[in-house]
């Protein structure tokens, strides 16, 4: 696991989320197969936790993640994606699922996600391991801020 400073933020059926706050980031730790509700349910509090915290990055920890539906494929990249990068969503590190169809449905929704209208994307990279994730993501969101304060 991964032994840095962060706050509890919410304890759904099947996903927790913690912000790290040593680099005001999110970690969103999910388990199994999400119905609709209990999956559109945990990415609304990630929109939350994106705009209470002014973050600019999530780490998805879906190991152990099952299968994400064809709706709830098309609603992250339709309706969620476009509020998170409203919200300042500008990274994305994903532990890949160990479940095949978990892997499919994670890379369909990244492959599809559209940069905003000023051309802006979201950097996203796959990893194995949470800490291997955090590392990357924390020299990513310091130059990310760097640039946006300069």
């Amino acid at each position: 696991m991964l032994n840095v400073p962060s706050v509890p933020f919410f304890k759904g059926k099947a996903t927790t989320i913690s912000i790290l706050t040593e680099i005001n980031c999110i970690l969103c730790v999910t388990k199994g197969f999400q119905p609709s509700a209990v999956y559109r349910e945990q990415a609304l509090k990630q929109l939350d936790a994106l705009m209470q915290y002014n973050a600019h990055g999530i780490i998805w920890d879906l190991r152990n993640a099952e299968v994400i539906g064809k709706e709830e494929q098309d609603w992250t990249i339709n309706e969620w994606h476009p509020r998170a990068f409203a919200l300042g969503y500008r990274r994305g590190a994903i532990i890949v699922p160990e479940s095949v169809f978990g892997q499919l449905s994670v890379k369909k929704i990244v492959s599809q996600i559209q940069p905003n209208k000023g051309g802006e994307e979201v950097k996203t990279q796959y990893f194995s391991d949470i800490p291997a994730a955090y590392q990357w993501i924390k020299v990513e969101l310091a130059e990310l801020v760097q640039t946006l304060c300069s």
